[in-house]
């Protein structure tokens, strides 16, 4: 501390200027002598001096704008005429490519193309060919990122195409075409990948190990699942999703993001009826096709499973809606859903033999248990419900549909022979002894045996023409003799 004194008109002050200063009126900073006209309007100009030299961390605002993070930069897209968080897609689509894969993972080619194993393709051969005589237009907005759209929350899964779509109405908006979903994942030049003709996990969240869930548990729908802490357990252990913008390198021509990988996509397939118009697209994190083009159409509208969502598309005019898709369609609660779901699973469980011994020995990348259908079947609703037991199962569980097709077969075999009796006539006698109508028909020979042993045509040779007539069969045995 140190004292200075001046002397203010006829006033002597004393101040003390010291670590804290208490906001004195005439603060100046010290001089030997007194300033020539000293005045309260000098002294007061000085105050924000002194303030400014002893607030010396005036520095600090500056630090701690800089501490926060920037503003998050969405990938370069069209978003003219569309609503917030929404690109636009506009170009020529050619509903129909020819693809050709030159080179299969070896997982794939180890597996003999048995149906367990996904088909990934690790290159394709470039270019893609549009066998259509005519491209068709399309202008449509599509949901930047997958739902809910917000950066830094996970994709919504657990959710079946019903309560997706209505989710969407909800916004105003509908769930994607399969057309739609197509073009804004391969863009006009058909690429088999949103990367392109090369398949990259690096970019996109695809080709991690499978693990494999739980069959005596059920994953509920999403916000049940969550708030139930045996489902979220399980739910967890599954779960590989990444945070919505967390990875910005997955993404399509038209700046649509994670259209490969991550979640697989509820859409709907215009040409469908109910409960068939539920399509998959795009693939999951899982070791599965993630392609732009695949759509596995088999899980109906009202499955769901942990790793599958949806994103939103809009036309850009008024839409007129399909009746199909409106009403009371919709109003189905989440209960209502499980109990449906579980009811299907009882009828599936009562179906014979549909898990063959084999699918239990496929590798940790493979399908899981009951995995025989195909590989679009390991291609979605990893945990859908639908096969036997009270358990969500993987992709493949609907996939038993086309097992069970065959089942009528015998049915038309076992018919068959009515309309050919002749062939099966010769067999039928070895056949016949088993049955009861055959039965009599050997008897018949052991009771002409009594007849033969008496001997009373001996006696009188006129009665044996009456009494042959009378057991017919007596004359044929003779005859056959």
């Amino acid at each position: 501390m140190a004292g200075v004194m001046w002397r203010s008109d006829s006033a002597l002050v004393f101040v003390v200027v010291g670590v804290f200063s208490l906001g004195v009126m005439h603060c100046e900073q010290p001089r030997r002598s007194p300033p020539p006209v000293p005045s309260a309007s000098t002294a007061m100009t000085r105050v924000p001096a002194q303030t400014a030299n002893t607030a010396t961390p005036t520095p600090a605002p500056p630090a701690a704008s800089s501490s926060t993070p920037p503003p998050f930069v969405h990938p370069p897209a069209n978003t003219e005429g569309c609503l917030d968080g929404m690109v636009r897609v506009t170009g020529a689509y050619c509903p129909g490519v020819i693809q050709t894969c030159e080179e299969y993972h070896e997982e794939y080619l180890h597996s003999e193309r048995n149906g367990t194993v996904s088909e990934r393709c690790l290159k394709f051969k470039e270019p893609s060919r549009c066998v259509v005589d005519q491209r068709k237009s399309l202008d449509f907005c599509m949901d930047r990122y997958e739902y809910p759209n917000q950066v830094g929350e996970k994709p919504w899964v657990l959710t079946s195409w019903r309560q997706a779509q209505s989710m969407c109405r909800e916004q105003g908006k509908r769930l994607c075409s399969e057309d739609e979903y197509n073009f804004a994942c391969e863009g006009p030049e058909m690429l088999p990948y949103v990367t392109g003709y090369v398949r990259d996990a690096a970019k996109c969240n695809i080709d991690r190990e499978y693990h494999r869930p739980n069959h005596d548990l059920r994953l509920l729908t999403y916000q049940r699942c969550l708030e139930d802490e045996t489902c979220k357990a399980e739910f967890e252990r599954l779960d590989q999703r990444h945070a919505i913008g967390s990875n910005l390198s997955c993404v399509s021509w038209a700046g649509v993001v994670d259209l490969n990988g991550n979640v697989n996509e509820w859409v709907r397939r215009p040409h469908k009826e109910p409960p068939n118009r539920s399509g998959l697209k795009g693939g999951w994190w899982g070791p599965v096709r993630n392609r732009c083009r695949p759509t596995v159409g088999f899980h109906k509208e009202f499955d769901y499973g942990y790793e599958a969502g949806f994103r939103c598309c809009k036309g850009l005019g008024p839409e007129s809606p399909d009746p199909r898709y409106e009403a009371e369609r919709f109003n189905i609660s989440p209960e209502q859903l499980e109990a449906r779901k579980a009811k299907l699973d009882a009828l599936e469980a009562s179906k014979p033999s549909k898990k063959p011994a084999s699918t239990t020995d496929t590798p940790v990348t493979a399908a899981p248990p009951g995995a025989e259908a195909s590989a679009a079947s390991r291609d979605s609703l990893a945990g859908d419900a639908r096969k036997p037991g009270p358990a969500p199962t993987p992709a493949t569980g609907e996939a038993l549909e086309p097992v069970v097709t065959p089942v009528p077969g015998p049915e038309q075999s076992s018919s068959a022979p009515r309309s050919a009796p002749k062939p099966s006539a010769p067999a039928a006698p070895t056949a016949a002894p088993p049955a009861s109508r055959p039965a009599p028909e050997t008897r018949p020979p052991a009771s002409p045996a009594p007849p033969v042993q008496p001997a009373p045509p001996r006696e009188s040779p006129a009665p044996p023409p009456a009494p042959a007539p009378a057991p017919g069969s007596a004359p044929s045995s003779a005859s056959a003799r």
